[in-house]
């Protein structure tokens, strides 16, 4: 599990694939951090529909937001709206990708 950018989680910057070369993306999970556990916003109650009135994002296939611009979006709403877990301080956007016939990025 990656996140969006090299920045802190959640921030602008460049979609990265590390440490695969290769993999079917999925699709973007939202992951939120609170003192050593991490929580999707599926798991706290009602946070996918109030994304959605607020930003228009929603999940499609797999329950994952598949557009990147809309997994930056998201994350940085519910991070600012302070709503779910009152502990999670902030919301990433996790780039999952099926790395099952994939080939591990080694450095040469």
């Amino acid at each position: 599990m990656g996140h969006i950018g090299r920045d802190p989680p959640g921030t602008a910057g460049p979609a990265r694939e590390v440490p695969y070369r290769s993999g079917r993306r999925l699709g973007f999970e939202l992951v939120g951090f609170d003192s050593g556990r991490w929580h999707t916003w599926t798991c706290l109650g009602g946070l996918v529909a109030d994304v959605y009135r607020a930003t228009g994002v929603q999940p499609g296939s797999w329950g994952l937001i598949q557009d990147e611009q809309e997994a930056r979006r998201a994350p940085q709403w519910l991070t600012e709206s302070g709503l779910g877990d009152p502990k999670v301080f902030l919301w990433a956007a996790a780039l999952l990708t099926d790395v099952a016939q994939a080939t591990l990025q080694t450095e040469e």
